[in-house]
């Protein structure tokens, strides 16, 4: 998950949103939302989307210089 933030913060401008078509567990998605990205995630697999909702319903961390 923290390896996805840098890249989120370098191709998501602030007030931005990052799609994630294939998003699986949610990785991208959370990274997006620490970094005050607005998100949209797919996933058709019932296992992965179960992961990353709950995922998700956690609190949101507070991110290292996030912009």
């Amino acid at each position: 998950m923290d390896s996805m933030i840098q890249p989120i913060k370098s191709f998501c401008p602030s007030g931005g949103l990052a799609l994630d078509p294939f998003c699986g567990s949610g990785s991208t998605l959370v990274a997006a939302r620490d970094c005050g990205r607005d998100w949209l995630g797919i996933e058709f697999d019932g296992r992965p989307h179960a992961t990353a909702t709950e995922r998700l319903r956690q609190g949101a961390r507070s991110p290292s210089g996030a912009s």
